[in-house]
């Protein structure tokens, strides 16, 4: 019984345990609305990991960059990276709401209608970015405050250089910590998203299920968009320069296997190591000027390093 658990990849237990969920809520909605808690302590664990995730990440991207130079250039290239794609997805979730109306009629109790806020000038803003304290922005879970201090911290142990080097130990060590935390509180989603939606179904019935379904179409439509559209098109387009500077017959495939493969742009770079494109066939030449396709010369699972 264990065994074939194991076989069943996530996303089918997730869409498993929401389908049980549902059929609690309808059969028993008393019981489905007391499992509330589970899925509270769930998204609790999830948010007391962030602050840590957020930090030994950012200030071993920082700090492991090499030269204050580097960081300048790669800084400059992340953020302009960030805010177009950032712009864009807002972009994409406000059409998607204006044009789906996927919230139209969902009626929501009077205790959950929250006033508007008052607006916040710019300069209110810009001063809440900096924390008085790391410690008080991770325990109120401020994530601005949190990158903004761990951009600075990380800036600072790549200045001091060599003397960091422990402090540098320590962060990887608790970047690994924290995907491994992570990995483990994953093992509770499917009774998270089970608990969750007994509760959802068993509080609001057929009308609840309505607007959650069409809420979550409308969202994985526009995620699906935003990452075969905008993701896909901004990866061909890169490849495409990475071609036109190498000058290099144009040819997708062989253009994003020697992308993948060995440019240097390539994702090795990134540590991806095992990327077999030989195993479909493509070769690209070493001199950059020619790009061939072939039987397949490899097995799966080659190695780009």
């Amino acid at each position: 019984m264990l065994s074939a658990l194991r076989r069943i990849s996530m996303p089918w237990m997730l869409v498993m345990a929401a389908a049980a969920g549902i059929a609690l809520g309808f059969a028993a909605p008393e019981v489905g609305r007391q499992l509330t808690p589970v899925s509270d302590v769930f998204l609790r664990l999830i948010r007391a990991i962030i602050a840590p995730l957020l930090f030994s990440v950012l200030v071993r991207a920082v700090a492991g960059a090499g030269e204050a130079r580097n960081l300048g250039r790669i800084g400059v290239r992340a953020i302009i990276v960030f805010e177009v794609l950032t712009t864009i997805a807002l972009l994409l979730g406000w059409l998607a709401g204006v044009w789906w109306r996927p919230g139209e009629g969902v009626a929501l109790p009077l205790e959950a209608v929250v006033p508007a806020a008052a607006p916040v000038a710019f300069v209110t803003v810009l001063t809440n970015a900096f924390p008085t304290s790391i410690f008080d922005a991770m325990a109120r879970g401020d994530v601005l405050q949190i990158v903004v201090f761990s951009l600075l911290f990380g800036f600072a142990a790549l200045k001091v250089g060599e003397k960091a080097r422990p402090l540098l130990s320590f962060v990887e060590a608790l970047a690994e910590i924290s995907f491994r935390f992570t990995r483990i509180v994953m093992l509770l989603a499917p009774a998270a998203i089970f608990a969750a939606m007994a509760s959802a179904i068993g509080g609001g019935g057929l009308n609840a299920l309505s607007g959650l379904a069409r809420f979550a179409g409308v969202a994985w439509a526009g995620q699906a968009f935003f990452l075969i559209v905008v993701l896909g098109g901004a990866l061909m387009s890169w490849a495409a320069w990475v071609l036109f500077r190498h000058r290099t017959t144009v040819n997708p495939y062989a253009g994003v296997a020697h992308l993948v493969q060995g440019g240097p742009f390539g994702f090795r770079h990134f540590g991806f190591r095992h990327f077999g494109f030989r195993h479909f066939g493509f070769r690209h030449s070493h001199d950059g000027t020619r790009s061939s396709c072939s039987r397949a010369v490899a097995t799966t699972g080659g190695s780009a390093a």
